[in-house]
């Protein structure tokens, strides 16, 4: 009677330690599929930082590309602008000259009327 009771008391106790068993293998499993499921967004985490700075270096190129082109446009504008004031100085230049030659103009038919 006495060792059935402990037959009884060893089963009882395996059946718990099977029961702990199975639940820390339930654990362990669980644990290792979140560790799992969060490696893989630790890893999408670093492609998207790694996509990001391809994008960032993409983008300064394309700026320091803008900054060249500005500054070239730039050069041209100031060479357009003094080609500009020199055709104008000329013009003006011109615009004297003709003032001048058509008093002289003037000046002449006058004293041709008058002889």
């Amino acid at each position: 009677n006495k060792f059935n009771q402990l037959t009884n008391e060893l089963n009882k106790n395996m059946n718990k330690l099977n029961e702990i068993e199975n639940n820390y293998i339930t654990n362990e499993k669980s644990k290792s599929l979140e560790l799992k499921q969060l490696q893989i967004q630790l890893n999408d985490l670093i492609n998207k930082e790694k996509k990001l700075v391809i994008d960032i270096n993409n983008a300064r190129q394309e700026e320091s590309k803008v900054l060249n082109i500005r500054s070239e446009m730039n050069a041209m504008k100031s060479k357009y602008e003094e080609r500009l004031r020199t055709a104008n100085d000329t013009v003006l230049s011109y615009r004297e000259s003709l003032k001048s030659q058509q008093v002289l103009l003037d000046n002449l038919t006058k004293e041709r009327n008058r002889l």
